[in-house]
């Protein structure tokens, strides 16, 4: 699995107003829809361009954190430093292909990462703000 990981391409995100968690009728995380200007802020980083942000595989979503909490960029990776709980979340990478408006992301107005089938994350097991 550390070898899986290692190749994989994780991309941390911090749930907030710009990173919003769509759940379905089973309340299991469905997708991770990302504001446009989270997506301007990425492609300014350089951390994904637009062709890159297909191959994400792995997104951890920082659930809890603190003032020390910080994520830094070494050698185009993401590190996260700090006090801070995620939960790693596998993303089917052809059905956020798939999604017609993620081709035109400044068009759509935001970008959406769909959770891989095999994943079942129940929305109680996420500590989320509102949930606390």
């Amino acid at each position: 699995m550390e070898k899986e990981d290692r190749r994989a391409k994780i991309l941390y995100l911090t749930i907030g107003k710009e990173v919003k968690l769509n759940f379905d009728p089973q309340d299991n995380l469905y997708s991770i829809r990302l504001s446009i200007n989270k997506i301007a802020e990425l492609f300014s980083n350089k951390l994904l361009t637009e062709e890159s942000i297909f191959e994400v595989s792995v997104i951890g979503l920082i659930t809890k954190s603190n003032f020390k909490t910080y994520i830094s960029v070494v050698g185009g990776k993401q590190v996260i430093n700090g006090d801070t709980k995620y939960k790693k979340v596998s993303i089917s990478q052809e059905k956020t292909r798939d999604k017609k408006g993620n081709k035109n992301v400044y068009q759509q107005g935001f970008f959406e990462f769909f959770v891989s089938d095999e994943e079942k994350v129940p929305k109680n097991k996420l500590i989320i703000p509102r949930n606390v």
